[in-house]
């Protein structure tokens, strides 16, 4: 008994301290729980903020309304503050150390809050904090006492200097510090496993782009609009990235194929210093959105078979060649932009872009005919200009429902100088729009205001008769060409410049390589049909040009022996060629006159 005694009065206490923890536990838990303190708290906060001139202030500070009515407040069950949105509300003032020891929730998103922003170290269950768009300015507090703290958004204010690498903040998932003013380098953020969103773009941040391996989560990567260097890395530990943008900055090398970021939806490379060919992104099925417009990506535009998804293909101002695909595999396809490169062909039929919305050509060398389109059903925009397009090429642009921006085009025809007789005649034809009637073509000497064209000359003829060569007629023309059926576009010939030569015996030398051979004599005999040169000058293969520069194939319109070449007059109309000779002494290049 006296054991059992002895037993009953060790649990006796035991159970007096346990009791006692309890106590303290519970009186703990009140002490945090202060609504009067929490309602005074709140009083400052509407006086420090300019609450009288507040967008909504229901409720706030009226008599008999207690706090849990007040616009923007929410209490926890202990009837103590959990939770502040007074986001979009017209705060103004400085913002300071908020004391409200059971807030997990605090949003001041676009009001006009200044000054430094407090580590708000009296905020301890803390998990979103939105103060995004004020005034806030210095540097970022690292936050050390918000442990539980998952969201932190302070984008677009005034913040300076480094970004913290926020070690202690082990939860946190989002991080937005977007269209500040931070600077320096990124951290590596090796101690938040749990992030899932990261944008720090329009800041200054500089040097090399960290690979983010320790964040497995990450979906939202956004380093846009800064001053980064260096290559960009493959992020092969990202494999649930979905977002990822580094436009605008000074990144150099080749482009990867991130083959492991299959979840891939928006890939954003633009205005940078990128280099080499562009990549098929041949694992990334989800990908939607690609954009790698003003770099230095050479090479043929890829098909992106793989990539089936894609709705927006951006690769403007780039140093792009060949042809477009028809991109028959990406079906989904509504904005097309690949303007300012230097392709060539047609444009495609795309036969199978139903749902394309806006097509940009410009500022390439496309010609032909752009063809009907009809098939694309909700096309709003095409836009071809400054290309090699002449008025029968744009003749299936007649969607009344489509904005077509065709104006202006590249100058056709060649730079051309012609060597004539006076008192000659000569026809010029413009070689464009054969099939149309309705062209006007304007001839303007620019060099001789006074010269008039041929009354009788037919103005919606591209061939233009010159009759009696004299004088008058020598100097630089242009051609301008109008169509009423496009009234936004006039289209210009390059410079075709006349000279006149004072008999048959004359030629022009021209001189295309540094060498001595100017210093002989050749020259063009039109009695006999004979380029003639002196013994030391051998003649290795001639090739024949017609005005517009086109080579033409007369391969037996000629004889010839080591320095003499006899043409056969029967071969050709008469008129101006060009003959070049390729020689032992270097290219020479003739204008020859044959007449009949």
């Amino acid at each position: 008994m006296e054991k059992l005694s002895l037993l009953n009065g060790r649990f006796a206490r035991i159970g007096f301290i346990v009791i006692a923890i309890l106590h303290l536990s519970v009186t703990d838990i009140s002490s945090q729980c202060n609504r009067t303190a929490d309602s005074l708290e709140l009083v400052k906060l509407y006086n420090l903020t300019g609450g009288p001139n507040w967008t909504n202030r229901k409720n706030w500070l009226v008599p008999g309304k207690s706090i849990d009515t007040w616009f923007g407040i929410t209490l926890n069950t202990s009837g103590c503050v959990s939770y502040i949105s007074l986001n979009n509300n017209n705060l103004e003032g400085d913002i300071y150390n908020f004391n409200f020891q059971n807030l997990f929730y605090l949003n001041l998103y676009n009001n006009r809050l200044k000054n430094r922003i407090p580590n708000f170290d009296k905020l301890p269950l803390l998990q979103k904090l939105y103060l995004g768009r004020n005034q806030l300015i210095g540097s970022i507090p690292n936050f050390d006492q918000l442990k539980n703290l998952e969201v932190l958004e302070l984008f677009e204010n005034e913040l300076t200097g480094l970004i913290p690498n926020f070690d202690k903040l082990t939860k946190l998932q989002s991080l937005h510090l977007f269209d500040n003013q931070l600077s320096d380098t990124i951290p590596n953020f090796d101690k938040l496993p749990n992030l899932q969103l990261l944008s720090l773009r329009i800041n200054n941040l500089t040097g090399s782009i960290p690979n983010f391996d320790k964040l497995p989560k990450l979906t939202l990567l956004s380093l846009g609009d800064n001053e980064l260097t260096g290559t960009i890395p493959n992020f092969n530990g990202l494999h649930r990235l979905q977002d990822l943008d580094l436009n605008n900055n000074k990144i150099t090398g080749s482009i990867p194929n991130f083959n492991n970021l299959k979840d891939l939806q928006s890939l954003n490379l633009g205005s940078n210093y990128l280099s080499d060919t562009i990549p098929n992104f041949d694992m990334l099925p989800n990908l939607k959105y690609l954009y790698l417009h003003i770099n230095q990506l050479i090479g043929k535009i890829p098909y992106f078979d793989k990539s089936p998804n894609i709705l927006s293909l951006q690769l403007s101002r780039n140093k792009l060649k060949g042809s477009v695909p028809n991109f028959d595999k990406i079906s989904k396809l509504q904005t097309l932009d690949v303007s300012y490169n230097q392709l060539t062909g047609g444009i495609p039929i795309f036969e199978k872009l139903s749902n394309i919305i806006n097509l940009k050509f410009s500022y390439n060398k496309f010609g032909g005919i752009i063809p009907l389109l009809n098939h694309c059903i909700i096309l709003k925009n095409l836009e071809v200009e400054s290309n090699n397009f002449t008025f029968e090429s744009l003749k299936n642009l007649n969607n009344p429902a489509v904005n077509y921006s065709y104006a202006p085009q590249n100058k056709f025809f060649v730079d051309t100088t012609i060597l004539i007789n006076q008192n000659q005649n000569l026809s010029l034809n413009l070689g464009i729009d054969h099939s149309l009637s309705n062209n006007t073509y304007n001839w303007i000497n620019t060099t001789n205001i006074a010269w008039r064209m041929d009354p009788t000359y037919d103005v919606h003829s591209n061939t233009y008769n010159f009759k009696n060569i004299n004088n008058n007629d020598m100097g630089r023309y242009t051609v301008k060409v109008t169509n009423p059926e496009f009234p936004k576009l006039i289209l210009e010939s390059k410079d075709i410049n006349f000279k006149i030569t004072t008999g048959y015996n004359e030629i022009e030398i021209k001189q295309e390589k540094e060498n001595e051979f100017l210093k002989n004599n050749c020259y063009f005999n039109p009695i006999i049909n004979q380029v003639i040169c002196p013994d030391n000058l051998k003649i290795h293969s001639i090739a024949f040009f017609d005005l517009l520069g086109h080579q033409m194939n007369l391969t037996f319109a000629y004889t010839q022996t080591d320095n003499t070449v006899e043409i056969d007059p029967t071969q050709f109309s008469s008129g101006i060629y060009f003959i070049r000779l390729q020689t032992n002494l270097g290219i020479l290049s003739q204008r020859i006159f044959i007449t009949k």
